[in-house]
């Protein structure tokens, strides 16, 4: 991982999970929480999946924002589909129903986020042409003399 948005990706990815899991965890127990699992079973699988997917963007492999977006956006997005639908045509609905669209969209964004950021890091970056001559110049490196002392000391 390169940059601090690859950083934040990932605590974004486990942050998410986290959540999910309190979700499920608050389904399982009868709890009273504005956001219910979309179906109880799939959310435990997708729990499993979308840890391996986490370890799998921690190693920067593309199959896990694959399997990542597939199992967040399939999930998900059938439901920004099917409830997002009558929050744009104005029709009366639940506050939960509107957060419970509301999360279902930013698991289906965050996907989207992680497979947009694993392609984007394999683009090749440009090099720095303003020092490049200097360092990639074997004519300037310092030749060893013999006599010269091989081992690096550290003064204290």
């Amino acid at each position: 991982m390169r940059s601090f948005a690859n950083w934040m990706i990932s605590i974004l990815m486990t942050l998410f999970w986290f959540f999910r899991l309190y979700v499920s965890y608050a389904d399982y127990m009868d709890k009273n929480f504005l956001i219910k699992p979309l179906d109880p079973y799939v959310e435990i699988v997708l729990l499993f999946v979308a840890l391996i997917c986490i370890v799998m963007f921690f190693k920067r492999l593309k199959l896990g924002g694959i399997l990542y977006l597939v199992a967040y956006g399939g999930y998900f997005g059938a439901d920004v589909i099917s409830n997002g639908i009558p929050l744009i045509k104005g029709e009366a609905v639940s506050s939960s129903m509107g957060i419970q669209v509301a999360v279902s969209a930013m698991g289906v964004i965050l996907a989207v986020i992680v497979m947009i950021d694993l392609l984007m890091d394999h683009v090749k970056k440009a090099e720095d042409t303003d020092t490049s001559w200097f360092y990639n110049n074997p004519d300037l490196d310092k030749k060893i003399d013999e006599r010269e002392d091989r081992n690096r000391y550290k003064y204290f």
